[in-house]
């Protein structure tokens, strides 16, 4: 058994005194670091997808990665619209705007960039090179029980703002998954709350952020605020049998210590 937790859209500020939407960012992340620390099955990786650092600054970025490092526990990085790729690669240690992939036991993660030739509102898109090698390794491993994971949710959340700002080369993306069914799920953030939809026999997630959560449906940004911070959890068997769900933290009301 392998464990995967995912934290999405921490939006952590250049000074953390600078609040995000109302909420403290750094402390809605420590809350769910030390829930982490304090399960009783360690998880073996942290996939971050993407919208670490709301305005892409080094600090935000360096207290990322010692915030991480403190737990001990493997970790990903994806970016999402409001990253600064350059910045976050070189905090990060690893190229940002390649494919990734990372293997769990028997079981293989694809992670994409989903911020080619951004819109300039919040969309994005995967390049044409992108497409064609996440078809050559899915080819390559047709027998391998597979993940893939990205920033921007390549199908609609229906109803809600957000859809203008989806993956803009989705439906180009459904179709090569279709014909791959080792993909037993696909990974998104951006959406600010949880989606779980099977499209063309294929399931795609996303995760509540570590941040704030958007309500759906509306036509504007609106929040949840009576939700604190949240992330899913996936448990992935040796039998290719993936299990997950979504963990909602208590809303703050102070400032957290580290663990």
């Amino acid at each position: 058994m392998h464990r995967i937790v995912q934290l999405t859209d921490l939006h952590l500020q250049s000074d953390p005194a600078i609040s995000y939407k109302g909420i403290d960012a750094d402390a809605h992340l420590q809350q769910c670091l030390n829930w982490i620390m304090n399960l009783k099955e360690r998880p073996d990786l942290l996939l971050l997808t993407g919208d670490l650092c709301h305005q892409g600054s080094h600090s935000a970025y360096k207290r990322l990665h010692q915030m991480l490092q403190r737990t001990g526990i493997a970790n990903i990085w994806l970016a999402g619209n409001h990253d600064d790729k350059v910045t976050m690669a070189s905090v990060y240690g690893k190229p940002i705007d390649e494919l990734q992939q990372q293997s769990l036991g028997n079981w293989q993660l694809l992670l994409l960039d989903s911020n080619h030739q951004p819109d300039g509102c919040g969309g994005g898109s995967l390049s044409v090179v992108h497409l064609q090698q996440l078809e050559y390794l899915l080819q390559q491993l047709k027998n391998q029980p597979t993940l893939v994971a990205l920033h921007h949710n390549p199908v609609p959340i229906r109803e809600h703002w957000k859809d203008t700002l989806m993956l803009a080369n989705g439906a180009d993306m459904v179709r090569l998954l279709q014909q791959h069914p080792q993909v037993q799920a696909v990974l998104c953030g951006h959406v600010h709350q949880v989606l779980d939809r099977v499209v063309r026999g294929r399931r795609f997630l996303s995760a509540p952020a570590t941040s704030v959560q958007f309500a759906n449906p509306w036509e504007e940004v609106t929040l949840q605020p009576e939700l604190g911070p949240g992330l899913r959890l996936l448990e992935l068997t040796s039998r290719g049998q993936l299990y997950t769900r979504i963990q909602y933290l208590p809303k703050l009301n102070k400032q957290l210590h580290a663990f």
